[in-house]
């Protein structure tokens, strides 16, 4: 039996479409989910839930807010919901996903694919992201830099 945690961090119809995908998908799963506190009525309506585990914060997820499990409680599989593969616009989810008791690292998408994420590559895109916002400025920096200078001689030009 697998321990599998769902991270609820996608719309409610998404969790719908993708359920029976992901108890097929693990072997014999025994599923828990982490959910926001508005949404723990509509989750009570899944039958096969094991656990419902309230989020104690009202912001989105996020590394530094940490939920407090049962110190017995371990899982095999953290899953994320998603809205694509690549995982886009979710990476605060996933260094979330860091955070919990799992052992492995799954995302879900839209259409319930499952995708392996290893907690490196989670740390790694990361890095890579801050690479390039820095590598924007500085870009943006240096041709600010040399064309306003430029601009500015066409603005004080005396008309003829």
């Amino acid at each position: 039996m697998s321990q599998v945690l769902i991270i609820r961090s996608a719309p409610i119809q998404q969790l719908d479409a993708s359920l029976p995908k992901i108890r097929s998908f693990f072997d014999n799963p025994s599923i828990s989910i982490l959910s926001h506190r508005h949404c723990l009525d509509l989750l009570r309506k899944y039958n096969r839930i094991e656990r419902i585990i309230p989020y104690p914060y009202k912001g989105s997820f996020d590394y530094k807010r940490k939920v407090f499990l049962d110190s017995d409680l371990r899982f095999d599989h953290a899953v994320v919901m998603v809205g694509n593969l690549s995982g886009t616009g979710f990476i605060n989810v996933l260094f979330f996903a860091l955070t919990l008791p799992a052992k492995k690292i799954w995302i879900c998408n839209l259409t319930g694919d499952l995708k392996f994420v290893p907690r490196p590559l989670i740390v790694l895109t990361s890095a890579r992201n801050l690479f390039y916002k820095a590598f924007s400025l500085f870009v943006s920096f240096f041709f600010c830099l040399f064309t306003l200078p430029f601009l500015a001689l066409f603005l004080v030009r005396k008309p003829a």
